[in-house]
């Protein structure tokens, strides 16, 4: 993990590896959801830290991280669905 340790935790899904086997949603859903692509993404929300681990060992693909901090701090990888303007 990385920022310090008073920021909050987040996580942070590696698109490139999730296959979108959605143990991560199972898990812990007010974080992780299932995009059009049928992939994994992680909402910037607060969530229980044993939650999140529990979908970070539960991911057979390892394509989640748990980062340090928020949005504004962790950059958002390019491809996550997260960073496109909402749609009117």
């Amino acid at each position: 993990m990385r920022g310090d340790a008073t920021s909050p935790l987040r996580a942070v899904v590696d698109r490139d590896e999730c296959f979108g086997f959605a143990n991560c949603v199972a898990t812990l859903p007010a974080v992780f959801v299932l995009d059009e692509e049928g992939l994994s993404h992680a909402r910037d929300v607060a969530a229980d830290p044993a939650l999140l681990e529990e979908a970070v060992e539960g991911c057979p693909r390892n394509a989640i991280s748990i980062v340090v901090g928020t949005s504004e701090t962790v950059p958002t990888p390019p491809d996550d669905p997260s960073a496109a303007a909402p749609r009117a």
